[in-house]
């Protein structure tokens, strides 16, 4: 009974911590909101697409212990652009952004 009661208890605490994050992620052009997508992010993915906007490619990491990464592909130069965080609680969020005298573009993911 004991060793019954160890396994449900050691796993009920493995799933408590690794759950699914449900986040709002959206990107502005120029202040122009270009796209908005409900993704969901399970524990340990790495770079999954979350969507594009013109030559633009976005993805999103879990990198593990509450923190995401955000990432912005641009395919005309090319770069990417990396924001990092802790997304804990509602109202936590990541944002990278890009500026030049042509663009100002912000992807933000937001629990």
């Amino acid at each position: 009974m004991l060793k019954l009661t160890v396994f449900f208890l050691l796993a009920f605490s493995f799933s408590a911590v690794a759950q699914n994050l449900k986040l709002i992620c959206t990107a502005k052009h120029n202040l122009d909101n270009v796209m908005e997508k409900e993704i969901i992010l399970a524990p340990g993915v790495k770079h999954i697409a979350i969507g594009d906007y013109q030559e633009f490619r976005f993805y999103l990491s879990d990198k593990g212990a509450d923190i995401i990464e955000v990432q912005v592909y641009n395919g005309s130069e090319p770069s990417r652009i990396y924001a990092t965080g802790k997304i804990k609680e509602a109202g936590d969020f990541v944002e990278a952004s890009i500026w030049n005298r042509d663009l100002i573009l912000d992807v933000r993911c937001m629990r």
